[in-house]
C-alpha cells in the first residue's frame, strides 16, 4: 500500500490573516502553515518514508522551528508469538531560514536508529512485558556554522531495558462491578555523555532541532521517555507506581466511575537535559485521573498534578460534557496551571485560570441549531475568544451564519493589556451537500472549539440525512 499527503499553504505576510481572513480559519493560535509532502510505502512488515517539511511562522513572538528537507524512514515490525521485535531508522536532513545569516543557526543531518525486542504476557489476572532496547544517534553538522574545537560529527547510543507489568482485581457489589488495577513500570537506561551535543558554536548553540520535554501527566509514567522529538536519549532508573479503580453497572456494562493515580521515584538524578542541567528531584509530582459517567448522555473528566514537596496542585482540568436525546450538548471546561509551574518567563508568571464553554441546541424545530462557544480569561478578567452561529440543516444544503470575536493571541506577549485588540468577523457558509466536501471550512472551526462536536455532529446529520 502507497499513501501521499500533500499540504501547502503559504500567505504573503504575518499579518494576512489579520488583514484578509475575516474568519480566521486558519486559527492563527497555531502560529504555523504548514507546508509538507508526507509519503510512505508498506511492503509486508516494513514501511517505507519520504517526508518533506517545513512551515511558513505567522507570529513574530515565536521561534522558527527547523525545516527537515527531507526525512527518510525505514521501519519494521515483527512479531511470533508472544515476542514482538521493531526496529526504526531516520535520517534527517534539518536546514533553517537562518543557516546563512550573519549569526549563523547551527544545521546538519542526524541518524536516529531505534531496536526494541519484547515478550508479551497477557493472562486473565494482569500482565508482565519486559522489554530491551538500543537507541542510537549520529549527526552530521554543517561546519561552517560550528565552532572549530567541537565535534561536528557526534554520536552516542544506549542500551535501555523497561518491565510494565499489573494486576486487575475483580469485586462484586449489589448491581456494580469494581475493578482495582496496581500497575508498576520500570525503566532503566545507561548514562551517555550528551556533552559534545552542547555550546557548539562561538554564540553557544545546541544541537535541539526537534526536542521537547513532554508535559507530565498521569499516561507520562508509562513512557520510555521523557522527551518528544529525538535529540536526547533518556538517562534512568526510576520505577512508576500506578493504582486505578473502576465501577461498572451490571446490566449497562457502562463504566459509572474511574480514578487513578500515580508517581515516579526516582532513583538516580537525570543528567540528560535539554539545558544539559541535571534534575535532581528524588520523586514526580503525584498524577491523577478521574473520569464518571453517572448519567446517560453525562461525562465527567478531570486531571490533576500534585507537588509533595510544595504541598499544592501544580495544575488541574476539569471538564463536563451533556449530550441529551433531543441533541442538546452542552460543555463546561475549566483550566488551571500554578504560575511558578507554567515557565520562568514573565507572560507565564501568573497562574492560568480559564473557564470554556460550549453549546449547541436546537431551535424551531430539529433543522435548526444554536451553536455557541466561549472562552474566558479568569485570571485576567478578560475574554479570549467567543462564537455565535445559527445553522438551518436542510435535505439538500446547510447554511451557517454567525459572529466571532478573538483576541489577537500574537500580541497577547509583545504589548501590554490594555492594548490588546480583538479580531471582529461575520461569516456566512452554504455548503452544497450533492458537492462532497465543498463549503466544509467551518466544520474545523467548530470541531476545535466547541467540545463534543464531532460526535454530535454524526449523530445528528446521520438522523437528518433519514
Amino acid at each position: 500500500p502507497r499513501s501521499t499527503d500533500i499540504n501547502y499553504s503559504k500567505v504573503s505576510d504575518i499579518n494576512y490573516f489579520r488583514d484578509f481572513d475575516t474568519l480566521a480559519i486558519a486559527d492563527d493560535d497555531d502560529n504555523f502553515l504548514d507546508q509538507k509532502i508526507v509519503s510512505a510505502y508498506q511492503a509486508g512488515a516494513w514501511i517505507f518514508g519520504l517526508d518533506a517539511i517545513r512551515y511558513q511562522t505567522l507570529s513574530a513572538t515565536v521561534a522558527v522551528p527547523y525545516e527537515q528537507r527531507p526525512a527518510v524512514s525505514v521501519d519494521g515490525v515483527f512479531s511470533h508469538k508472544r515476542w514482538d521485535w521493531s526496529m526504526d531508522h531516520q535520517w534527517i536532513a534539518f536546514d533553517h531560514p537562518d543557516a546563512k545569516a550573519p549569526v549563523p543557526r547551527l544545521v546538519g543531518d542526524r541518524l536516529r536508529a531505534d531496536y526494541r525486542l519484547g515478550w508479551n504476557y497477557q493472562p486473565e489476572w494482569g500482565f508482565f512485558k519486559p522489554a530491551v532496547h538500543y537507541k542510537y544517534l549520529h549527526y552530521q553538522l554543517d561546519g561552517d556554522n560550528v565552532a572549530n574545537t567541537a565535534d561536528t560529527s557526534p554520536a552516542l547510543g544506549t542500551p535501555q531495558f523497561t518491565l510494565d507489568t499489573g494486576l486487575f482485581f475483580e469485586r462484586d457489589g449489589p448491581g456494580y462491578l469494581q475493578t482495582f488495577e496496581p500497575r508498576l513500570y520500570y525503566f532503566y537506561s545507561d548514562f551517555e555523555d550528551h556533552g559534545a551535543l552542547f555550546d557548539l558554536t562561538n554564540d553557544g548553540q545546541d544541537v535541539d532541532f526537534d526536542t521537547a520535554e513532554l508535559t507530565f501527566s498521569y499516561s507520562q509514567l508509562f513512557r520510555d521517555s521523557r522527551f518528544s522529538g529525538s535529540d536526547r536519549i533518556d538517562d534512568a532508573n526510576q520505577l512508576s507506581v500506578g493504582l486505578s479503580t473502576g465501577y461498572y453497572g451490571n446490566q449497562s456494562g457502562r463504566e459509572w466511575f474511574r480514578a487513578s493515580v500515580g508517581q515516579i521515584n526516582y532513583f538516580a538524578d537525570r543528567e540528560v537535559t535539554l539545558d544539559n542541567r541535571p534534575d535532581t528531584a528524588n520523586r514526580s509530582d503525584i498524577a491523577l485521573q478521574l473520569s464518571t459517567n453517572p448519567l446517560t448522555g453525562l461525562r465527567v473528566t478531570g486531571d490533576a498534578l500534585f507537588d509533595t514537596i510544595g504541598d499544592q496542585a501544580r495544575r488541574w482540568n476539569l471538564k463536563t460534557h451533556y449530550q441529551s436525546p433531543g441533541k442538546h450538548l452542552l460543555a463546561l471546561n475549566y483550566r488551571f496551571v500554578r504560575g511558578d509551574s507554567a515557565g520562568n518567563s514573565e507572560a507565564n508568571s501568573e497562574d492560568t485560570r480559564e473557564l470554556q464553554t460550549s453549546l449547541i441546541a436546537p431551535l424551531f424545530s430539529q433543522r435548526w441549531h444554536l451553536l455557541v462557544y466561549a472562552a474566558y480569561d479568569i485570571a485576567r478578567d478578560r475574554e479570549l475568544d467567543s462564537i455565535g452561529a445559527i445553522e438551518y440543516n436542510g435535505c439538500c444544503f446547510r447554511l451557517r451564519a454567525g459572529y466571532r470575536s478573538e483576541l489577537d493571541n500574537s500580541l497577547v506577549n509583545a504589548i501590554s493589556g490594555s492594548e490588546l485588540d480583538y479580531d471582529d468577523s461575520i461569516f456566512v457558509e452554504l455548503h452544497l451537500k450533492g458537492l462532497g466536501g465543498s463549503g466544509k471550512q467551518l466544520d474545523t472551526l467548530f470541531a476545535e472549539h466547541l467540545e463534543g462536536f464531532g460526535e454530535w455532529q454524526a449523530v445528528y446529520h446521520a438522523d437528518c440525512a433519514d
